[in-house]
């Protein structure tokens, strides 16, 4: 972060000192296996895992949402960068 950046932020009361928040590890894999299982249902039905935002799929927006994100995970992983 620039000081020019730093600035910016603090002008607008931007807090530094925030902590992140913390996340429930079994929440978060209550989760994943939710979506996971939604996966296997979407390929028994249609037989792929090809799950994406299209014309007469607009019911699987959020599948298709969390496979795209396991996606750049896999491929953040693959490259050593934050997804």
């Amino acid at each position: 972060m620039t000081k020019q950046q730093f600035l910016a932020l603090q002008s607008i009361g931007f807090d530094m000192s925030q902590k992140r928040k913390t996340y429930d590890r079994t929440v978060l894999d209550k989760n994943w296996d939710k979506k996971f299982n939604e996966l296997v249902e979407f390929k028994q039905k249609h037989g792929n895992c090809d799950v994406a935002v299209r014309k007469g799929f607009e019911e699987y927006k959020q599948l298709a949402n969390w496979a795209g994100l396991q996606r750049r995970k896999f491929k953040a992983k693959q490259t050593g960068n934050k997804a």
